[in-house]
């Protein structure tokens, strides 16, 4: 078991368990047994957070650790750990604990490909590496209109309507 620490407090994982406390507090505390968060929302946001990456990587900012960040990104969009995303979708508000798991798993996946274990977030930090230069705020919009542009079904054919006020509201909100 692996114990990680936050300003509420200690909660132990499975030491190769590929979520952190963020993600298993939610889990606790939003068990609506509703509907799981779409996987088309989660690689929306692992492509966001992988061209970011590619980013980071070109102008020199810990290029050894978003190289290894772009090949956590594409295993998860390959399908590898779909099963690292069970949030339930009304988990919270504004997609924190989404945005949040997400982070976790790409960390600690990262983490894996470095050699290292799970939670070694000295080394690769959720929020500081993977949620980099990101407020919450400012991210949601980006993969849902993702999202919405690459889904399937009925959405798709809307997008068109559907894609001018998430991109006013991204616009809106950068900083």
């Amino acid at each position: 078991m692996r114990k990680e620490t936050d300003a509420l407090g200690t909660w132990e994982l499975e030491e190769d368990d590929l979520i952190g406390i963020n993600t298993a507090r939610a889990l606790d505390n939003f068990s609506l047994n509703h509907k799981r968060t779409s996987l088309d929302l989660i690689y929306a946001i692992v492509r966001v957070k992988r061209a970011a990456a590619v980013t980071y990587e070109k102008i020199g900012v810990r290029p050894d650790i978003y190289e290894k960040v772009k090949e956590a990104a594409d295993e998860i969009l390959a399908g590898r750990y779909d099963d690292c995303f069970t949030l339930d979708a009304l988990s919270g508000g504004a997609g924190t604990s989404v945005n949040m798991n997400v982070n976790e798993v790409l960390a600690n996946l990262t983490l894996k490909l470095l050699g290292e274990k799970p939670g070694r977030y000295d080394l690769v930090h959720p929020l500081v590496d993977i949620n980099r230069g990101r407020p919450q705020m400012t991210f949601t919009p980006q993969p849902f209109e993702l999202q919405l542009l690459t889904s399937s079904g009925c959405c798709r054919m809307s997008a068109p309507g559907c894609r001018s006020p998430f991109r006013k509201r991204s616009l809106s909100t950068r900083i």
